[in-house]
């Protein structure tokens, strides 16, 4: 399994629209901004977490698969079928948006230790 952490910053939609794919660059700007950035973070956990697990990491095109369709973000994809997908948020005082990557189910990839996040 891969996982990714991100602790929100303020960030530009110019950033979204340079290197998500369009569906989530539109699917962004189609937000409030109160909900712009929560989105955006936890897109990019999602696509980190995903290429990671490839082992490519950032040399993986970010624009080259979308976990968003039908003005949602899907957590199952034609892309990766035989991949799970499972993200959370940790406490407000901590801000951390997490997304996990596995072969495993969902419930199973939902029993991390702190230690797995470091």
């Amino acid at each position: 399994r891969s996982i990714d952490t991100e602790q929100p910053a303020r960030i530009e939609h110019t950033l979204a629209r340079e290197f998500f794919h369009p569906d989530e660059a539109a699917f962004l700007d189609s937000l409030p901004e109160t909900l712009y950035q929560e989105y955006f973070f936890r897109l990019w956990t999602l696509k980190e977490a995903y290429v990671k697990y490839l082992g490519t990491g950032l040399t993986t095109a970010l624009d080259s698969f979308s976990f968003v369709g039908a003005d949602r973000i899907f957590y199952t994809h034609a892309f990766a079928p035989e991949l799970y997908f499972v993200q959370f948020r940790l406490p407000e005082e901590m801000g951390y948006f997490v997304s996990v990557c596995g072969r495993s189910r969902i419930c199973e990839i939902c029993n991390l230790t702190p230690a797995d996040l470091l």
